[in-house]
């Protein structure tokens, strides 16, 4: 049986399907990764999950930036650095546990967990709000 560790919630939908379901998809992969942390999985599995969790996102901040181009975000070069720091991180934290000079604990969970919370409460929903924004505008010059 799973045990649910990072909690998917309505207050983390964005609006779009696409982008609210690979934030899901990133739920369960921290899930994944607590569950083989706290089965005791050995060193191979946990790297497999590590690595699963970096392909992921990686994939997801790849979509969601093309996005933003398409929609001419303003703040996109921000929140794309953003997006590079945590990807950067993730890698460095996998480097350092392949090692052996990291593991993978409560700590490590609890900040992928909070960041991927805190991410799309702050940067995303500045992103949507925007775009919701800019649809609000076109449809009031259309009308007038």
């Amino acid at each position: 049986m799973s045990l649910i560790f990072a909690q998917w919630n309505p207050e983390y939908y964005t609006g779009n399907k696409k982008v609210d379901e690979e934030h899901r998809q990133l739920f369960e992969i921290v899930n994944e990764l607590h569950d083989a942390m706290k089965k005791g999985h050995g060193k191979d599995v946990l790297q497999q999950t590590l690595d699963k969790l970096i392909k992921y996102t990686i994939q997801h901040f790849t979509d969601e930036e093309m996005f933003m181009l398409s929609k001419r975000y303003p703040r996109y070069q921000e929140h794309k650095k953003i997006h590079q720091e945590l990807t950067q991180k993730v890698k460095e934290l996998r480097n350092k546990f392949i090692a052996g000079n990291v593991n993978i604990n409560i700590e490590l969970l609890h900040f992928l967990n909070q960041w991927l919370a805190h991410h799309i409460k702050g940067e995303d929903f500045k992103l949507f709000k925007y775009i919701r924004e800019q649809e609000e505008l076109k449809s009031k010059s259309l009308i007038n």
